[in-house]
């Protein structure tokens, strides 16, 4: 989607070791291909910085989470945001995917969402919630649960 971010590749540690460096990093992408895509490509830089340094995959590989504009869940949503807040709600799309990815991949058809509190310095150790906003949503959450049949 234009002006939407499609993939990130986040450095999340570093760390010394007898022979040399492990760098750990989580890519995300709103496409599967375009994240192997950039795995292929810090292999390749990897392999081109020599000394022993290799790449590998840890853990799960985190499937997309599909954006699906026309989701009845997200109308469903968009509605109770207005009536609950006051305002039109504000829709962003994002590449990371993690748990939502894995269930729509395990659940086909799967009409899922996401709805956000207010985060601050995502992935670092200075990683917060702001816990005002969990009780400014949590309304929302009960309103959306309650439409659904």
């Amino acid at each position: 989607m234009p002006g939407i971010v499609e993939s990130s590749n986040n450095l999340g540690t570093v760390r010394t070791t007898a022979d040399g460096a492990r760098l750990m990093s989580t890519i995300t992408a709103a496409v599967t291909s375009r994240k192997h895509e950039i795995l292929d490509r810090v292999r390749s830089l990897v392999s081109l910085a020599g000394g022993g340094a290799s790449v590998e995959q840890y853990g799960l590989d985190a499937p997309e989470f599909p954006y699906r504009p026309d989701s009845k869940l997200l109308d469903v949503a968009r509605k109770a945001y207005s009536e609950v807040m006051g305002t039109d709600p504000e829709v962003h799309v994002s590449q990371c995917s993690l748990e939502l990815g894995m269930f729509s991949q395990k659940l086909p058809g799967l009409d899922i969402i996401s709805i956000g509190t207010e985060l601050h310095d995502l992935h670092s150790p200075k990683e917060s919630v702001n816990f005002t906003s969990v009780a400014r949503v949590w309304p929302l959450i009960r309103e959306v649960v309650s439409r659904l049949h």
